[in-house]
């Protein structure tokens, strides 16, 4: 009862540090500076130290990794924005550093700690939803303005810095969740999650965001699916049949606003989807006025990019909005050139086989749903995502780690057979 207790205590400790710095991180400024952005750069320089420390260990992908990183610095915008390619580049820095850090620290007696922290981060993301649900406080930002569909209020953004990072962030907790329940089989603690899962889905919902549920649509297929025997398939396939027309009819049919986020339209106007300006809330407009920037540059911008600034002006002069794509593809391409573009993709390359090869490793599920996530997420956002970069980033190595040892354990096993056939035989 005392070991329980502690550990309450220990979790409203851990969990208040958590809310704080990123409740109160984009509120409070040190020396002009805001907090996020100073414990942020306190991570990057606390994983750069332990890899420096040990850090002996890499290989192609974590170097590929690092060179889409420091290609960011070697721009036509690094003399002329310093701060903004600093900046950039400390956060393109975040997934090599998870990924060296993750190859020389994870081992087979830590690697269940390591899945345990992000088993806690996913609850602590999601139990930080309650205060903003209640209206017992106020957003870090304005969610979308439901007025315009329909509603009245805002939608879910919470501590989260917009709406996307929200749905997108809870996108990735609630699939995490759902792998601990499904494929991990902690019956002990089966009713905790499955009534978290129920506020994050709820959560999910009243962000209105589209993204969030595209995310979960396409991932959770290798959650319910994958690695599961005849029989979990056909349940888990009935109780599908059961909850999506049951969603359909009790909170579809009867909510304008969600009918209005999933349809494009709003009060003011319908989608007209023969307006090329108009489909996909703007994006394909704003990816091909990108992409026709940078065809139109000159060799060396074509080569290595026009640079994240100088992309945003001209689009300013074309559209009159400073705005990026909100396509991670067609921003790389026109931010970084054909160097970077051929960087970005050659990494998702190099990950994806990687993980088709961790056959061995129950994990494996989890990381391929979070790499999906991944690729839809720079498809459709385009900007770096703290807890899809550190989640992503921490269960690959964790699958390639698992996966390693448990085919060592294959090996000295397939020898043991053989030594005792070898003695039984003589």
């Amino acid at each position: 009862m005392a070991y329980s207790l502690n550990k309450i205590i220990r979790h409203i400790i851990l969990f208040s540090i958590f809310f704080i710095l990123f409740y109160l991180g984009p509120r409070i400024f040190i020396g002009g500076i805001k907090l996020i952005v100073i414990w942020k750069m306190i991570m990057l320089m606390i994983l750069s130290f332990f890899i420096l420390k040990k850090g002996k260990k890499i290989n192609i992908l974590i170097f590929v990794s690092y060179l889409i990183a420091f290609k960011v610095l070697f721009s036509t915008e690094t003399i002329t924005h310093p701060i903004q390619t600093i900046t950039s580049f400390s956060k393109t820095l975040f997934i090599p550093l998870l990924l060296h850090f993750s190859l020389n620290y994870i081992n087979k007696y830590n690697i269940n700690k390591y899945f345990n922290f992000l088993k806690t981060i996913s609850i602590y993301m999601i139990i930080s939803s309650i205060p903003f649900l209640m209206g017992y406080l106020e957003a870090n930002k304005q969610g979308y303005e439901l007025e315009r569909y329909g509603g009245e209020g805002e939608g879910f953004v919470g501590f989260f810095q917009n709406t996307h990072s929200a749905n997108i962030s809870i996108a990735v907790a609630i699939i995490f969740l759902l792998f601990s329940l499904l494929h991990l089989k902690e019956k002990k603690n089966n009713l905790l999650y499955i009534l978290i899962l129920i506020l994050a889905l709820y959560t999910e919902y009243k962000t209105y965001a589209k993204t969030g549920f595209l995310l979960l649509i396409i991932t959770s297929y290798f959650i319910f699916f994958k690695n599961q025997n005849a029989k979990r398939k056909i349940i888990i396939s009935f109780a599908l049949l059961v909850i999506l027309p049951s969603f359909y009819f009790f909170v579809y049919k009867k909510d304008k606003v969600l009918q209005m986020r999933i349809q494009d339209k709003n009060v003011y106007s319908n989608q007209d989807y023969s307006d090329f300006k108009r489909v996909g809330s703007g994006r394909l407009w704003l990816s091909y006025t990108n992409f026709k920037n940078w065809m139109n540059a000159d060799v060396i911008s074509i080569i290595f990019g026009l640079g994240p600034e100088k992309a945003k002006d001209l689009m300013k002069k074309d559209i009159g909005l400073r705005v990026i794509s909100h396509n991670g593809y067609v921003d790389a391409i026109s931010y970084h050139g054909l160097l970077g573009f051929f960087l970005l993709i050659s990494f998702l390359v190099l990950v994806f086989r990687k993980i088709k090869k961790n056959y061995y490793s129950k994990y494996n599920i989890l990381a391929y749903s979070l790499f999906f996530m991944y690729i839809i997420v720079l498809l459709t956002q385009g900007n770096n995502r703290f807890f899809l970069d550190l989640f992503f980033s921490l269960i690959f190595m964790i699958s390639v780690v698992e996966n390693k040892i448990n085919l060592k354990k294959r090996f000295i096993k397939s020898k043991e057979n053989i030594l005792i056939k070898e003695i039984n035989y003589d």
